[in-house]
């Protein structure tokens, strides 16, 4: 799939928003099916976690307390089952002592949240569910790939 580079949205998120659900709004409003996402600032309570291949299921660890978002990277694009644009985010969080810990993110409260999201026209690669369990954009050269 060839898409175009659109215009580059640079925003600060509402404290208290979750994070996720906050990016899924803004695409929602301002029509975007597809972009790249990345984000610094602060989150508490995040919600993190890695895929599990052995069980099918992705592992959470819900954190407490205040964390750096030290970076925010993912993209937005569209998935079997769900209603408007799917985004698909990973996270680096420092703690008050230096220390480090990342993964895909599930829910974050906003404290902090600076934003650059990178909308790109002309389609919007399709998740869709693999033998994995997971849902995943077509490989290179398969329709919509």
């Amino acid at each position: 799939m060839i898409v175009h580079v659109g215009e580059m949205h640079l925003f600060r998120l509402p404290e208290g928003d979750d994070l996720l659900q906050a990016l899924v709004a803004h695409c929602r409003g301002a029509g975007i099916e597809a972009a790249w996402v990345h984000a610094i600032g602060a989150v508490r309570a995040p919600v993190i976690g890695a895929y599990d291949f052995a069980t099918g299921r992705y592992r959470r660890v819900a954190l407490e307390g205040d964390w750096e978002l030290l970076s925010l990277s993912g993209n937005v694009s569209l998935a079997e089952g769900h209603d408007g644009p799917f985004a698909h985010l990973h996270v680096l969080l420092g703690d008050h002592e230096g220390g480090v810990r990342g993964g895909h993110l599930f829910a974050a409260e906003v404290r902090v949240a600076e934003v650059g999201l990178l909308a790109l026209r002309g389609g919007a690669p399709q998740r869709v569910p693999q033998a994995n369990g997971l849902l995943l954009w077509p490989l290179a050269g398969e329709e919509g790939g």
